[in-house]
């Protein structure tokens, strides 16, 4: 099938981790049909490297300088909206794509049409890009087992953050009709999480690929953005799925939660700190010392 794919890369000020995702593209054993870049950065170091690449790149590079700054979640839906791409890939600029990603992620889709996405396994990496020995084990967190591989529920897949923030594969037509934008005004930092849940609530298949696909960077940027993205999901998973919880949905909560309840303090929405803090996925850990300092963190917020 002569399907085509679009790499999509928002960046901001990193150019030397923009150059390891670039790097990482060009790696690919199958390329893909055009790399769109939408820049936010407030200097044009990347713009001078853009320009020096296109003109020896074997793969079509569409640059844009947003002055001023676009901010995360409209760049990348001014990103989805640019790419001609039959299937479309988010790539951060802090993050790097196995060889076999695209070829791996891009066999499902050409083969079953009623799949609309298709992601892998990570690995987590430094801020310096090297690879965190036994990271790959992070997978199980998110419900990314080997008995789950193949065709998986969409909603469960969003709903749980099994589809992962970014370096999957997703048909470009599903993705405009979900967005990239907070029309709820729901998502705050956790838009990452937001695509993939609204994604999942057109109810259609996604496929999961058990194999390595992609690197993850731990950087402080993207430990934060996780910690937020954790504090939305539990916040959006008690508003939406009181009547349809699932084991898996149940268990995500479990595992995000008492992060959660930090976060909610920070953002001083002691509402849902309050409500998460008794409810039955935290208060056996009330009486541990952690449980008892959320406790008070709750009582006399910082």
């Amino acid at each position: 099938m002569n399907s085509t794919v679009s790499i999509l890369i928002p960046t901001y000020n990193r150019l030397d981790a923009l150059i390891d995702a670039l790097d990482s593209v060009y790696e690919q054993t199958i390329l893909p049909n055009e790399i769109i870049i939408g820049d936010d950065s407030t200097n044009d170091l990347t713009e001078k490297y853009i320009e020096n690449l296109q003109q020896t790149s074997n793969i079509p590079i569409h640059y844009f300088h947003n002055k001023p700054s676009l901010k995360q979640m409209r760049n990348v839906d001014s990103l989805f909206k640019k790419a001609k791409s039959d299937y479309i890939m988010l790539l951060h600029d802090d993050d790097m794509l196995l060889p076999k990603c695209i070829e791996l992620l891009k066999k499902p889709l050409d083969e079953i049409p009623e799949v609309i996405a298709s992601f892998g396994n990570q690995i987590l990496t430094t801020d310096g890009g090297e690879v965190i020995e036994g990271s790959e084990k992070i997978n199980s967190a998110f419900f990314r087992t080997p008995e789950r591989s193949g065709i998986v529920d969409g909603f469960m897949a969003g709903a749980v953050s099994m589809f992962p923030n970014d370096c999957y594969l997703v048909r470009r037509d599903d993705a405009l009709a979900v967005g990239y934008l907070d029309h709820e005004g729901r998502a705050g930092n956790g838009i990452d999480f937001y695509f993939g849940y609204s994604l999942g609530k057109l109810r259609k298949p996604f496929y999961y690929v058990n194999e390595l696909t992609a690197k993850y960077r731990l950087s402080n940027e993207s430990i934060r953005i996780t910690s937020d993205s954790g504090y939305t999901s539990v916040k959006i998973l008690f508003e939406d799925c009181q009547d349809c919880m699932s084991p898996e949905i149940e268990q995500s909560i479990k595992n995000k939660i008492a992060n959660a309840i930090t976060i909610a303090v920070r953002k001083k929405d002691k509402k849902n700190a309050s409500k998460w803090l008794f409810s039955k996925y935290y208060r056996n850990k009330l009486v541990t010392p952690r449980g008892i300092k959320r406790l008070l963190l709750v009582v006399n917020p910082f």
